[in-house]
This record gives structure tokens, sequence and C-alpha cells, in this order.
């Protein structure tokens, strides 16, 4: 459940890098972040978090490159982080972030020999704010290590993490309400700091010689990112905001323009598609369903030779713009750039479709026989075999504009016969019709239902990740389509 309240952060402005993106805008010559304190690190250690986190820091284990993946807690992923990371020696630099009203609703803090917009600008690209689209990776993995950014989510650190707080004598009354502040501090002076600051209101701590306290007001969720120098080896910025900085209306104190360029979903969606990003959607079955929904590796099947596809792409088109007309909404093209992608998948998940066929067949003697064996839910209310089983078992005189029937039905059975052997069902053309209208019928569903994922999403054009989301999202799918290696 979202929090209430509101944050927007930033961090960016300038891009030298070849991963330059239209989402930032460039930074006005006459225009400078204004610094807002200065503290300095000795020891090569920096110490970060609430007070607890602080204290405990001091005498922790330094935090390792590349941090560890999440793990499952439940219902969320909490990275198993150290409270302190190994940080560029001498002059630290912090900025307030701040909305158009000028209210602080984040903190970028960076060392002297950074430039701080570059600087943001990359953290922000590698991961921003998990409650803004298209800011990269919302955990600590493979693109945020080869990027040199340690993400610190909710779960990570504050009251969640209670180590240091025994030590340092906070209750779980003193839990009832946690400031939306942390600190930093250099190692070696961490645990005198945090004593300090433990005796002031937390709005009231102040900068220290070798720490800084940054404190956001009317804020819950806290989260942080560390950028790491060009070898991973020490951190040089800190990025500090919580669950409602919006970094497309907040900026560096001193420069007018915020972080992110303004641009609606749909913007957003479309540069993410020039840019080559591949929207492939592919994630783990047993994350979503559990185990048991998962098919082995050993029996998934495909991906299939392009050779070996049902349709052509004239007939997917014609599918798409049928299961829009059947639902009297807009199903969306195909993304261009993405084509290919997606008719080798929509083309997989047609002939895992119909490799369920190949169990039933060599003992079935008639179609309605066929059809009862391989929808066994067929009379069980709302279920995807309910509603196919008439097109398996009836031949209907409906024609779908610009689909090849003669065509598919010819590879339809050319795909059974190898995988088979001849039956006599296979020269039944009444059968070849009703395997055709079924295999359309399943496809055009699921384009349906990705058609609605691309435009919940605010997909210009449906990409890959609807169609495996379409599939996802529905357990009958998951029960035809899960030994699709295209998973």
């Amino acid at each position: 459940m979202l929090p209430l309240v509101c944050r927007l952060l930033h961090a960016q402005l300038v891009f030298t890098m070849e991963e330059q993106s239209s989402l930032t805008l460039p930074l006005r010559p006459t225009e400078q972040p204004q610094k807002y304190s200065w503290f300095t690190i000795k020891s090569g250690y920096l110490c970060y978090g609430e007070l607890h986190n602080i204290y405990y820091g001091a005498t922790s284990p330094v935090q390792s490159f590349p941090p560890p993946t999440p793990e499952r807690s439940g219902t969320v992923k909490i990275h198993k982080l150290e409270h302190c990371v190994p940080a560029l020696t001498g002059s630290w630099i912090t900025y307030q972030l701040i909305d158009e009203a000028q209210i602080v609703r984040a903190w970028f803090v960076c060392h002297s020999s950074v430039n701080p917009e570059e600087e943001a600008t990359k953290v922000l690209r590698v991961s921003g704010s998990p409650y803004e689209s298209w800011s990269g990776s919302s955990v600590n993995g493979v693109e945020t290590a080869a990027e040199g950014v340690l993400v610190i989510n909710r779960y990570d650190w504050g009251w969640y993490d209670e180590r240091g707080k025994k030590e340092l004598g906070i209750h779980e009354s003193d839990d009832d309400f946690t400031p939306p502040s942390v600190g930093l501090a250099d190692r070696e002076i961490a645990e005198e700091q945090v004593l300090e600051w433990k005796e002031q209101e937390s709005k009231e701590r102040g900068q220290g010689d070798a720490s800084a306290w940054l404190h956001i007001p009317r804020a819950e969720y806290l989260f942080g990112r560390f950028g790491f120098d060009d070898e991973h080896v020490a951190a040089r910025s800190f990025l500090f905001f919580t669950e409602s900085t919006y970094f497309m209306r907040t900026s560096f104190r001193g420069i007018s323009h915020p972080l992110r360029k303004l641009q609606t979903e749909e913007e957003l969606f479309l540069d993410a598609l020039n840019r080559g990003v591949q929207f492939e959607g592919l994630r783990d079955w047993s994350d979503l369903f559990g185990v048991n929904q998962a098919a082995p590796e050993s029996e998934c099947i495909g991906p299939f030779d392009s050779s070996e596809r049902l349709l052509e792409a004239s007939d997917w088109d014609a599918l798409r713009e049928y299961a829009e007309l059947r639902d009297n909404t807009s199903v969306r093209t195909f993304a261009e750039p993405l084509r290919e992608a997606i008719l080798a998948l929509l083309n997989d998940l047609a002939l895992v479709c119909l490799t369920r066929f190949v169990e039933h067949l060599p003992s079935a003697t008639s179609i309605q026989g066929f059809a009862t064996a391989l929808l066994p839910k067929h009379s069980v209310e709302n279920t995807l075999d309910r509603y196919s089983y008439p097109y398996l078992t009836v031949v209907k005189e409906k024609t779908i504009p610009g689909f090849n029937v003669a065509e598919a039905e010819r590879r339809i059975r050319d795909f059974l016969v190898q995988h088979c052997g001849e039956h006599k069902l296979l020269d039944d053309g009444d059968f070849m019709a009703c395997v055709r209208q079924y295999m359309v019928y399943v496809m055009t569903e699921v384009l349906e239902q990705a058609g609605k994922i691309a435009i919940d999403n605010h997909h210009v054009s449906i990409v890959p990740g609807d169609i495996r989301l379409a599939v996802f999202n529905d357990r009958d799918f998951v029960a035809i389509f899960r030994r699709c290696k295209m998973f």
C-alpha cells in the first residue's frame, strides 16, 4: 500500500555518456547547483542510515562490491547490507533537492571531485525511484553492479533493520514515529556523532566536520543510492529520497528546471522504444505462481525454427485486428522495432499450444472424443476449456479478413503429422478446421489481453512483455503455455 506522503527528488542534467536520454534536460550555463554544506572523510569509510544503522555500521564489516541481490522475506525483498561503505577520502558536498514550492524533497551528496549533475543523472538512470516509470532497476543486480550503483530500499535500513538498536539503547516505543531522515558519518567518528545526534530532534541535527544529517519533512519510506567510482572500489556519491519524490518536478536548489524532463507515460514508452529497450518481459514462473506451476527446464520446448512458423505476419495482424473488433477496444499495433521478436514469440506460443494435441491424438477416434480429452474442464463455468470447447467440436462459418485459412490448416496438419504420424482425423477436413478454430480462438484471446495490458501500461503499441504478461496473468493460459521456452 502506498504511503500518504509527498516527495520529489532529482539528480542530473548534463549527459556526457553514450546512454544520453531525452528524459533529462541540459544544464543552463548561467545556473549552478547551490551547495548546502561540506564535510570531510579521512578514514576511507562512510557509515549511513538512521542513528542505530550508523552506530552498527561503525563496527560492522564494510559492504563489499558488488552488493548482494535481494532475498525474499514474506511478501517483500530485502538486501542484506552492511551500513558502512568504502568512500573516497577528502571533502564531500551536500546539495538540497527541492520541488516547485522550494520544499526539500531529497538530498544529493558527493565527493568534491564529482560533477553533481552528471553523477546524479547516472544514478537516476541506473536506479531511480521505484515509484517513477523508466527509472532503471529497483534492486541490486547485474545491471546496477556493472554501473557501480548500490541500491538501498525501504526495507534495507531504518527501523526495519534492528541491528544497533540494543547497543544504542533504542526501545520499541521509540519507533512510534521514525523521522524521515538519515545521516552520513566518517567511520572513525560515527559512534561519537550518533551519541551527539541522539540528544537532538531530527530536524535540529546539524552538519559536522565529518558528518551530515539529511532531513526531509513529511515523508515516510526512505531510499538511498550510492554511486561508486569507475573502479567500483569506493563510493563517491549518495542520493537520498522518499516514496513520493518526483524527479520530473524536482531540481537542485539553484537550478530552475527539473532533473528529468516532464513527459507523459506514452512519451516515456516511445523514448525507451527508440533507445532500443527490448521490453522482453521475461519472468520466473516460480516467482509468480510457485514452483509447482513451473515446468522443469528439461520439459520445456522451443524456441522453434522460423521455418516451422504456423502463421505469416499478415495472419497475426489479421488476428490482432479481429481481436480489436471483437472486443470493441484498441488492441494496439505491434511495436515495429520489435516486430520480429513479437512474431517469433506468438508463433512459439501457437506451436506449444499444438503440442498438447500430441498426447491425445493417437488414441482419438472422433472429434468429440478428442476435444473432451484435450479439454477436461469443458463443463466447468468460466474456464478457457469451456469457452474454447465449441471451437474444437463444431465447424463455424466465420471468416477473419486477411487470415489465410487454407495455408494455416496445411501447416497445422504438417506439424501434427511430424509429431504424431499419420492419423485418420488428420485427413478429416472438419477436424482440421476445428483445430484451426481452436488455435485461432486461444491466440486471439492472448492478443486481446496483451492489447489491454499495453493500454494499461501506457504502451502505444504491443511489445513482447505485454504478451508474456497476458499469459502470466491467466492461469488457464499458464496451463497451456507453461512449457514454452520463450518464457
